[in-house]
């Protein structure tokens, strides 16, 4: 139950969603942030930041950006936890970076509460580059089972209450009925427009090092079909699935400047400076970029039948409110991102479920609505639930359902309640996001756009 700790990566992420909350914790005496670390370059960003949510932080360590950042901080880190003046670890860094402080974690026996992706490094579309990702996983797993800690990674939908209650509802039917999920639809888009020219220089979200939408807001709904998919090893034992085959078909940038051409830009007023990203060398370049959408067929098989038809639809092309040229300074919230997510699921003939975001200009609700054959399982033929955005505490203000989830699941992280929440809760999910990587790469080289995996045996991972 970490009380004292140190963050790494005072980044938009770590401003909008941990800071607030280790902020209210420490107002109320229950928690310490005893160090922060970032590079030499963000010193003054971070210094502003903390000081503007009245933040004294006694230890802020700023590294060289021209060494291996994670590497870097481990001496000043070990200084630290030696002295016994931090017991747990945010990691909010760039993704590529959160090996060297996981490590450095599981090495002091500290808890980690590790931003998604677990990692990321540079992909050269080969089936290697996209199994280095399952290496890291299981490395990073032996490092915490050899030890008294875990790492969690933050995937907030694990504790959304409308998607606690739709995983609730399929498990229990999928369990009782003995029926495995025999359909699965996941579809999110997140409305993130890049201008053509940003798609080279971003760092917040990347797409120059190989890697794309998958690791950005991707991961959160591989999670939730994983999650979905592990459901059947609740089912009668011969319905129970013994390999799953991905299929994939994606974009890049240099597709999506095709979609949406220069002469769009240049009526809409926002065309200026875009001569180097639309020209053949910068087309070039940006089809070496990571994938900006994505859409995966996921079959669940059983000695070679269908048990588990599905899919996830993952857009970054989608309806967005930017309407400027220029990024502005904060880019996680304010550049007209806007997020539509839909979710279907069948338990045979028995039961359906359908769940949706939903506004209506006041705010963002999400709506499950289930379905039955209640002549033979009992229920209602048909219910709806309606999930509203809510204050943490009265008085407070109203937080969205994905705040909600950022909330519980840190204070669980902090509590100690980490069950349905540990790293190896993530397998199926990394198995996951590994297959989709191989099949996109493997059309990359001119190859079927398939791979498969056995999932891996264990338990449910409910978020309890």
């Amino acid at each position: 139950m970490p009380t004292s700790l140190v963050l790494a990566g005072v980044g938009l992420h770590a401003e909008h969603a941990y800071l607030p909350l280790i902020r209210e914790r420490v107002a109320a005496g229950r928690l310490r942030l005893t160090a922060v670390v970032d590079v030499a370059g963000r010193g003054e960003r971070v210094r502003r930041v903390l000081g503007a949510l009245g933040l004294t932080v006694p230890q802020v360590i700023l590294l060289d950006e021209a060494q291996a950042v994670g590497e870097a901080a481990v001496p000043a880190l070990d200084a630290l936890a030696e002295a016994g003046l931090v017991d747990g670890a945010v990691v909010a860094t760039d993704p590529r970076h959160h090996l060297h402080y996981l490590e450095w974690a599981a090495a002091h026996g500290l808890p980690a509460l590790v931003d998604k992706p677990l990692t990321a490094r540079a992909l050269d579309f080969t089936d290697a580059a996209a199994l280095s990702l399952l290496d890291d996983f299981h490395r990073v797993g032996k490092l915490f089972a050899d030890g008294p800690a875990d790492a969690t990674v933050m995937v907030p939908r694990r504790c959304h209450p409308g998607l606690v209650y739709l995983r609730d509802t399929l498990h229990s039917a999928v369990r009782r009925l003995g029926v495995p999920l025999t359909h699965l639809d996941v579809y999110h888009s997140s409305g993130y427009w890049n201008m053509p020219d940003e798609f080279l220089t971003r760092d917040n979200h990347p797409y120059r090092h190989g890697y794309g939408a998958l690791l950005h807001s991707g991961y959160h709904f591989v999670d939730l079909a994983a999650q979905l998919l592990d459901l059947n090893r609740t089912a009668a034992p011969e319905a129970q699935t013994d390999r799953i085959e991905v299929g994939a078909r994606y974009a890049t940038p240099a597709d999506v400047l095709a979609q949406v051409p220069r002469s769009f830009y240049e009526r809409a007023g926002i065309g200026d400076g875009l001569d180097a990203a639309f020209s053949a060398d910068g087309l070039r370049a940006a089809e070496r970029c990571g994938e900006t959408d994505l859409q995966l067929t996921v079959t669940g098989l059983r000695a070679g039948r269908t048990l588990t038809l599905g899919g996830l639809r993952l857009l970054e092309t989608g309806t967005s409110h930017r309407s400027w040229r220029k990024l502005p300074a904060d880019t996680y919230k304010g550049n007209g991102k806007f997020a539509q997510d839909r979710i279907s699921a069948h338990v045979g003939h028995l039961l359906g479920l359908h769940a949706w975001d939903e506004s209506d200009g006041t705010g963002r609700r999400f709506v499950v609505e289930v379905t039955r054959n209640s002549a033979l399982i009992g229920g209602e033929a048909v219910t709806r639930r309606t999930f509203e955005p809510a204050a943490a505490r009265p008085g407070g203000p109203v937080e969205s359902l994905s705040v909600q989830g950022k909330r519980t699941l840190f204070q669980r992280w902090l509590d100690g309640r980490t069950q349905g929440l540990g790293l190896a809760t993530h397998e199926t999910s990394i198995q996951l996001l590994v297959a989709a990587y191989q099949a996109m790469f493997r059309h990359r080289r001119g190859e079927a756009a398939l791979a498969s995996f056995v999932p891996a045996p264990g338990p449910g991972t409910e978020a309890r």
